[in-house]
């Protein structure tokens, strides 16, 4: 029998003072002045060789692209990638719509973060006031000035808008790429994140706001000849993004008689073993289990050259931070 769609207006939601927070930003934000942990030598030396790509394609003003999952914010690299970006090293942010969750609660709570398990159990999993509600009013507000979902929440951030005070605002890198107008982009799916579970749900306008970015990330792609991409921690919505970004920037150069992309480096890091497979020596057969790695194989078809790195995702971007600062 076919069943009517859920009512999703007539959820209730809760402040997120009564919810159990498992992360606090006073505990997990890393000092840039800190030493950084110790890595292994294979990722030393690909830090070693980032290092000088990314400053030349700072010299010749081309992007260089952070895409990071949001472990990298509750991790705590905040304050480690604003410095890389107010130096200029980082000149386009994109993450996914859970990387702008944590990114807005750690700036207006001071924390983020709740037990999945026990709280899907109970019906209260996504279920909070201030976090559907802050969202929703920031993309609306963007809306109306064209803006995307990165732009329109970075300046409620930075601005205190919709009636919210957001104390923590050195915790959110959205805030800082608004404040230095360095292009950051978000890249939500429908009923991916938790804001689907609120009563002012709209997807007309989070989608719109997601359009908005996509095409953002597409112009930082066009800027991408002699530049660098870091993908660090997105195993799903970086690659994705990004190969439909460099389709749409190959179609319009084309039809320019341009040439594609070229000279471009992406570093892809994350925790998993890379399938056992060397990645610099081209994509695996189909009956190898590297070949099913979607953040490593999309990137590795995306022309110039790919690099993966196995490393906790905090810990590169504070050897990048050092290398590049100290």
């Amino acid at each position: 029998m076919k069943r009517p769609p859920l009512d999703l207006a007539r959820l209730k939601v809760r402040p997120l003072a009564e919810r159990r927070t498992l992360l606090q930003v006073p505990e997990i934000l890393i000092d840039p002045n800190s030493p950084a942990p110790e890595i292994d030598e294979i990722t030393k030396a690909a830090v070693a060789e980032a290092v000088p790509r990314i400053k030349a394609a700072q010299a010749r003003g081309a992007s260089v692209m952070l895409m990071y999952g949001a472990h990298l914010l509750r991790n705590g690299a905040a304050c480690l990638v604003s410095e890389l970006m107010q130096h200029g090293y980082i000149t386009h942010l994109a993450t996914n719509g859970a990387g702008s969750i944590h990114d807005w609660e750690f700036s207006w709570l001071g924390a983020s973060c709740e037990k999945v398990e026990d709280n899907v159990a109970t019906g209260s999993f996504g279920t909070w006031e201030e976090t559907g509600r802050a969202i929703h009013l920031a993309l609306k507000a963007g809306e109306a000035r064209g803006e995307g979902w990165g732009a329109a929440l970075g300046r409620l951030i930075t601005e205190d808008a919709e009636g919210f005070t957001h104390r923590w605002k050195h915790a959110s890198m959205l805030a800082e790429a608004f404040r230095l107008d360095v292009s950051a982009s978000v890249h939500p799916g429908i009923g991916y994140d938790i804001i689907s579970c609120h009563p002012m749900f709209d997807g007309a306008v989070l989608g719109k706001a997601a359009e908005r970015d996509f095409a953002l990330t597409a112009g930082a792609v066009e800027g991408l000849d002699g530049g660098v991409v870091l993908v660090v921690g997105s195993a799903i919505m970086a690659p994705q993004v990004f190969e439909k970004s460099l389709s749409c920037v190959h179609n319009l150069r084309f039809q320019e008689g341009r040439q594609p992309v070229q000279d471009h480096t992406i570093y892809v890091v994350d925790l998993q073993d890379g399938g056992g497979w060397d990645w610099t020596q081209g994509e695996p057969p189909k009956t190898s289990p590297a070949y099913y790695l979607r953040f490593c194989k999309s990137f590795s078809r995306m022309g110039g050259e790919m690099r993966y790195v196995q490393c906790d995702n905090a810990a590169f971007v504070h050897h990048l931070h050092a290398a590049l600062l100290r």
